[in-house]
C-alpha cells in the first residue's frame, strides 16, 4: 500500500464497541501457527495481546517462534509443539 506507514490492518476492537477497557484483560489465549510474522496466527496473537490477553504462542519452528515471542514481549510465552499429531 503506497504511503502506508502502519502494519495494522484493522483498528482496535474498541473502535467498534465504544470506550471500553481492554476486551481480553486477564484472559489467556493459546494461538497455534503463531511463529510466522506475516501469517494469520501472528496477526491473531498480536491482536489478542493488544486487547490485554496473555498469549501463548505455539509453533513447530523453534527459531521463528523465539523471534515472534521477542516481538510480542513479556508476559507472553512461546512453546514448540506439533498440534497435528496426537500424543
Amino acid at each position: 500500500m503506497a504511503g502506508c506507514t502502519s502494519t495494522r490492518l484493522m483498528p482496535p476492537l474498541t473502535a467498534y464497541m465504544g470506550d471500553t477497557d481492554m476486551l481480553l484483560k486477564d484472559k489467556v489465549a493459546v494461538v497455534t501457527g503463531a511463529a510466522s510474522l506475516n501469517g494469520i496466527g501472528w496477526a491473531i496473537a498480536s491482536r489478542f495481546a493488544e486487547e490485554g490477553a496473555k498469549v501463548v504462542l505455539l509453533d513447530i519452528a523453534a527459531d521463528k517462534l523465539e523471534i515472534a515471542k521477542e516481538n510480542l514481549g513479556d508476559p507472553h510465552q512461546g512453546l514448540v509443539c506439533d498440534v497435528r499429531q496426537p500424543p
